[in-house]
């Protein structure tokens, strides 16, 4: 992703595809190492955030890929970064309910 930095599908995919790890290492039991995956991909949305931010606030740059925050990664990402910091399993806070 840094060689193409503004490529919102490719941003979106990687936060989609640690997100389903970090379910996949949690349902087997690896609760350390679905929330390491986790932080990484709240990480990414992070700064996939900060990028389309920085775009949108700079009207006088040329945005030719009409790049932007996509939604699949906007809710992903936020539902990373409150499991990563969160203490309960990342199904709990995946179902919403709080238990």
């Amino acid at each position: 992703m840094e060689r193409d930095r503004h490529h919102a599908g490719k941003r979106t995919r990687a936060i989609l595809t640690l997100a389903a790890l970090a379910r996949s290492q949690q349902a087997s039991g690896d609760e350390a190492a679905a929330k390491r995956t986790a932080s990484s991909a709240a990480e990414l949305y992070a700064d996939y955030r900060r990028l389309s931010k920085s775009i949108e606030d700079s009207h006088g740059i040329r945005n030719d890929r009409r790049f932007r925050m996509t939604l699949p990664a906007e809710l992903e990402g936020r539902r990373m970064e409150q499991w990563a910091r969160r203490k309960e399993p990342l199904s709990a806070s995946a179902s919403g309910d709080g238990s």
